[in-house]
């Protein structure tokens, strides 16, 4: 392909691990489709910032697996530069949903959405020369795609991860207000890992009124955590006694259900986001849950409502809460291996990479 970046845009394209285990990446160029080449609802955006997500590294690591060849990454926000939707136009700052929706099959009716019949998840596709993945200058988004505004106050590189982890929170603690109803305002709560997703769930609990404790093996995370509207505890003073009216799992490991089970008040809720592994798995005596009429579920990505309310509260709270001191220093995506081991360095909680040009 001729280089000509006027008309082409640029990816890193995952072609599976090599037989040491590391991952194979190739940086390639495609032809950007024009407005003709649209199909209604379409859009294509072109990326400014996107973000290496654990999930990623994951696959990058081969402790999960993903179609190949793929463009990886589904944290990204950009600016619209071709649209056939109404209401966007070239120019807009948008976030997008990291899932597609047809919007008609019975969970897209009754819920969950994001398990539709037809779902389809960017970074997560076959690559066939259209983008669908956020490590790449532009994005086609899908006609089914969630489209938010991001807000002028609003730095790109704040709101980089908003679709994805602070989304995600934003579903949890929509699901234990459902669950919780009026014991989840002036309630306790503990976060189980201080990572992005517990410092997300501890700003998000905080700010709908619960008492907040995060625990984590790392001091390092500890410290940070108490900017963001919680109590940290080391894991060795969490204790036995049911104290808590919701427990969340925001790291995934072994342990955190056996363990959170026993904390939970009457009536309380354990809620699992982080175990999205295949080697997350636990053991548990049900009477351990039913006798306390406790209740345990899972909750994975979210609904396109919470992408708005996701924007809403960064957009709200960028002041109260440090959010920026999280994320790296923007990499080039031509250096995209040098961003892949900043990322696994865990020195940031995310790698952001600039795909502005």
């Amino acid at each position: 392909m001729q280089n000509n970046r006027d008309n082409s845009g640029r990816a890193v394209v995952f072609l599976g691990l090599d037989s040491t285990g590391e991952p194979k990446l190739e940086l390639q160029q495609f032809y950007l489709p024009k407005e003709d080449d649209l199909a209604t609802g379409e859009v294509l955006l072109k990326l400014i910032r996107s973000s290496i997500c654990n999930s990623d590294l994951h696959t990058l690591q081969g402790r999960r697996s993903e179609p190949t060849p793929s463009i990886l990454g589904h944290e990204g926000c950009g600016v619209v530069q071709v649209s056939r939707r109404q209401g966007f136009l070239p120019g807009d700052r948008v976030t997008f949903s990291v899932i597609d929706t047809c919007g008609s099959c019975r969970q897209c009716i009754s819920g969950p959405e994001q398990k539709c019949c037809q779902l389809f998840k960017y970074g997560h596709t076959v690559y066939t020369g259209v983008p669908s993945g956020c490590y790449s200058t532009h994005i086609l988004i899908r006609p089914g795609t969630a489209l938010v505004p991001l807000p002028a106050a609003l730095t790109f590189d704040l709101g980089v991860s908003l679709n994805c982890g602070l989304a995600t929170m934003v579903a949890v603690r929509r699901t234990a207000t459902r669950l919780l109803d009026q014991r989840l305002p002036a309630g306790k709560c503990l976060i189980f890992g201080a990572g992005l997703l517990g410092l997300y769930g501890a700003a998000l609990m905080s700010d709908a009124g619960m008492e907040v404790f995060i625990t984590d093996v790392s001091e390092d995370r500890l410290k940070t955590a108490a900017g963001f509207g919680c109590t940290s505890k080391r894991l060795a003073s969490i204790g036995s006694a049911p104290a808590y009216d919701l427990v969340i799992d925001a790291c995934g490991a072994s342990g955190v259900v056996e363990a959170g089970v026993p904390l939970l008040q009457p009536g309380g809720v354990l809620l699992l986001v982080g175990s999205v592994t295949p080697d997350a798995k636990f053991t548990l005596a049900a009477e351990a849950l039913v006798r306390k009429c406790g209740i345990l579920a899972g909750v994975h990505n979210y609904q396109h409502s919470d992408l708005q309310d996701a924007v809403s509260f960064l957009a709200r709270t960028q002041n109260r809460f440090d959010f920026a001191q999280l994320a790296s220093p923007a990499q080039s995506l031509d250096n995209f291996s040098d961003a892949l081991k900043l990322a696994e360095e865990k020195k940031y909680f995310r790698v952001l990479i600039d795909t502005s040009h």
